[in-house]
């Protein structure tokens, strides 16, 4: 049965659009990685592939992280549970990564709360479950008028930028490329010290370079022009149904309130949606304050699983 399995497995590409986003819809799913146009630009990262299987009405997604020059072997990992979550998706899912790494580590990479407390024993263990970060959930309509005490410093940030004078928000447009990524590297030589484990550079690139694969519903990307110069680039789309991601926003951090005056912008761009996943905080004191700063609707934890297996299995294979 796992050899059918790995002959299943299809790697992610274009296509799936359609079918993952139905599947985050029926999972209910709020973790920011479970949206597509991120999925599908992490996959072309050198290190890593995407494979995905159906069972049971279920996709279960494999990360196989790739260590070439490396004296360690390939790995393969469960990149989110199931979605929609079922028992037997991650029994088989669960199956196959510990058969692929000939070991009984298997390991969820990332978790949000609501699942987490689906997550039942699975054939022959169970999952143990590790806080990694939060998650930040922002009601978009919240936004509109931005009244009242709490939104004051918002308020306050994007009147500052609105009197300038000098401001132009544009679509963006892959001819943005080359201006967009000098200002991802000095944005990058000015945030890498602080938060090592953002991780986000490589992905971003392909964003810009590979903009025009997606339809506007799945990727929006805006610019904005401060003095007739590009200081600012953000793109935001939909997960699912009444779900939104604000995927990327990079800005120049030596304008003050422009990266807040580009949030707000971001929350008018999707005020028809139920809720906005704002990334996490890295674990990073200050990166929370910054997103607590902008008023979220709800905070969204997220874990990492461990595979461990039971007494009565590890029994039965005299070990």
């Amino acid at each position: 049965m796992v050899k059918q399995m790995f002959a299943d497995l299809k790697q992610l590409s274009l296509e799936h659009l359609k079918q993952f986003k139905a599947a985050f819809s029926a999972g209910k799913q709020q973790a920011w990685v479970c949206y597509f146009p991120f999925l599908y630009f992490f996959s072309l990262r050198k290190s890593v592939d995407l494979y995905y299987l159906e069972e049971g009405g279920s996709i279960c997604l494999f990360l196989l992280r790739r260590n070439r020059g490396d004296s360690l072997p390939d790995r393969m990992s469960l990149y989110v549970p199931p979605f929609p979550l079922n028992e037997r998706a991650l029994d088989i899912s669960t199956e196959l990564v510990n058969e692929y790494n000939k070991d009984w580590k298997a390991k969820i990479i990332w978790i949000d709360e609501s699942t987490a407390n689906q997550l039942s024993f699975t054939k022959g263990g169970s999952y143990a479950l590790r806080y990694k970060e939060d998650e930040f959930l922002y009601d978009p309509k919240k936004y509109s008028d931005l009244s009242g005490r709490e939104f004051r410093d918002l308020r306050n940030s994007v009147s500052r930028m609105k009197r300038r004078g000098d401001i132009e928000i544009r679509p963006y447009k892959t001819e943005y490329a080359e201006s967009c990524m000098e200002l991802l590297r000095e944005w990058s030589e000015r945030q890498d010290p602080k938060y090592s484990s953002i991780g986000d550079i490589v992905y971003t690139k392909k964003c810009l370079m590979l903009y025009d694969q997606f339809s506007s519903i799945d990727l929006n990307g805006r610019v904005v022009f401060v003095d007739g110069k590009i200081k600012c680039f953000s793109f935001v789309g939909q997960m699912h149904d009444d779900m939104g991601n604000a995927f990327i926003m990079k800005s120049d951090l030596g304008i003050s309130g422009l990266n807040k005056y580009a949030f707000y912008q971001a929350m008018l761009q999707m005020h028809d949606y139920g809720l906005i996943n704002g990334a996490s905080d890295l674990g990073h004191a200050g990166l929370r304050f910054s997103k607590m700063a902008l008023q979220p609707a709800g905070i969204l934890p997220i874990y990492q699983g461990y595979y461990e297996r039971s007494k009565k299995a590890l029994a039965g294979n005299g070990k």
